[in-house]
């Protein structure tokens, strides 16, 4: 079952397990800026694991522009200048099933 998670501007679509989601929770991960200018930076709290997360930016019509496994020191950037502008999804794919998707902006 996937729930929608909203907290300030960010929304984040939650796909796991309660005991993963709980552990690495959504509002643990940062992605900023939004808008961005030739990059964005994902960032997860210091004591999370960083085996098995997986990054990936999709475009407004799903489909995987950029992806890289989640490096083993964070913050991650995701390189964004050749892309074009316009609304992205930031969607991160951890252990035990865990899924959460941001929204972006590119300009």
């Amino acid at each position: 079952m996937k729930n929608l998670l909203c907290l300030l501007a960010s929304c984040w679509l939650l796909a796991a397990p309660a005991r993963a989601a709980a552990q690495h929770g959504p509002a643990a991960v940062q992605v900023f800026p939004s808008p961005a200018h030739g990059e964005l930076t994902v960032q997860l709290p210091e004591a999370t694991p960083r085996a098995g997360w997986q990054l990936e930016l999709l475009n407004v019509l799903g489909r995987v522009v950029w992806q890289q496994a989640l490096p083993a020191a964070t913050p991650a950037t995701v390189p964004t200048a050749r892309m074009p502008a316009g609304l992205y999804w930031v969607r991160l794919r951890g252990p035990q099933g865990y899924e959460a998707v941001q929204r972006v902006v590119l300009s």
